[in-house]
């Protein structure tokens, strides 16, 4: 890792083989949630797969493309927020009729990218239990974007800064676990897991121009598994392997033509852009008892994803967005002192 990458480092392009890593990453979700699985949880491998692409694509937005603020806040809710609301609309509906137990707080705190503390105190909820992630990735956006609004005014060095801060945050949850603390009551919460997300961010920024050989990104990403394995203290899974994890996504796009091409296949970009509507409706129908019931819950999540995708999720982002930039445009033209 010691040479640098010939040329300015340029915004990324949208990637086919990074759909290709949110569809090993769901994957990995529902590996866990449908399916028995020991030694290695590949839920929580999932989910950190999520976390370190979150953190270098909100890096690159925020940092190297230089977004403004207002529209990326914009493209944020009209990313998250329609199937979110068409999500909880559901469950709300389901809940009033009896068939999952919820009481109007966790439903309010799901919205509001609160459950995940709201929850240490007046427990869990099995089908909004993975609304946490959400929490932690929304909660760590707003970081982000501070730290790219202060870096911006100053000579202030954001990758320096995430990688401090994620720093602080694992060994907030280091000290958590030491002294006792159960899995969920730390590493749910945004001040220890957002380590993951900002790590990323931190190593892309600092380290994305150097060159590897095509071979590290894999090595790298393997490794990260082995720190993943069940006995495996939780500060080393949360420290050294997302790291390793961390700089296996930022390195990704070196790693042999073979393996981007297999990540950038067709099935995997599909089934990476209805990652995000599978995720949110996974969860509720897992709780299903039985292989049976499980079998019928996977078919239905999955059918649920795509109608929430087509119907919700993409014509809501593109129709916010439009919005805004019309607000935007509307903005710039009007005369000054008006």
């Amino acid at each position: 890792m010691s040479s640098k990458a010939n040329g300015p480092s340029l915004g990324l392009p949208h990637l086919s083989y990074l759909d290709g890593w949110r569809a090993v990453a769901i994957m990995g979700v529902l590996a866990d949630h449908y399916l028995a699985s020991r030694f290695i949880n590949p839920g929580r491998f999932g989910v950190e797969m999520f976390f370190v692409l979150s953190g270098l694509l909100m890096a690159d937005i925020l940092f190297v493309k230089q977004m403004g603020l207002p529209k990326f806040f914009g493209r944020r809710i009209a990313r998250v927020y329609p199937a979110l609301f068409a999500f909880l609309s559901a469950m709300a509906i389901a809940a009033g009729a009896g068939l999952w137990p919820a009481d109007w707080q966790h439903l309010l705190t799901a919205s509001t990218f609160t459950y995940n503390y709201y929850v240490l105190e007046a427990g869990r909820v099995a089908f909004l239990d993975h609304v946490w992630s959400l929490c932690v990735e929304e909660h760590t956006y707003v970081i982000l974007a501070a730290i790219a609004a202060i870096s911006r005014r100053s000579q202030m060095s954001g990758g320096i800064v995430c990688l401090s801060l994620a720093a602080l945050a694992w060994s907030d949850g280091a000290i958590r676990t030491l002294l006792g603390g159960g899995y969920y009551d730390v590493y749910w919460r945004t001040d220890v897991r957002a380590a993951s997300i900002l790590m990323a961010a931190g190593a892309y920024l600092l380290f994305r121009s150097y060159k590897v050989p095509s071979w590290a990104p894999i090595a790298l990403g393997i490794t990260a598994i082995f720190f993943n394995f069940e006995p495996v203290p939780d500060p080393l899974k949360y420290g050294v392997g997302s790291a390793l994890l961390a700089l296996a996504m930022v390195y990704l796009g070196q790693a042999p033509a073979a393996s981007l091409r297999l990540l950038g296949s067709k099935p995997l970009v599909a089934i990476g852009m209805l990652s995000y509507s599978m995720y949110l409706w996974q969860q509720p129908f897992a709780q299903f008892p039985g292989i049976i019931g499980r079998v019928f819950g996977l078919g239905a999540a999955i059918a649920l994803s795509v109608l929430s995708y087509f119907v919700v999720e993409r014509p809501a982002r593109r129709y916010i967005n439009n919005q805004f930039e019309r607000i935007r445009s509307a903005s710039m033209l009007r005369p000054a002192g008006l």
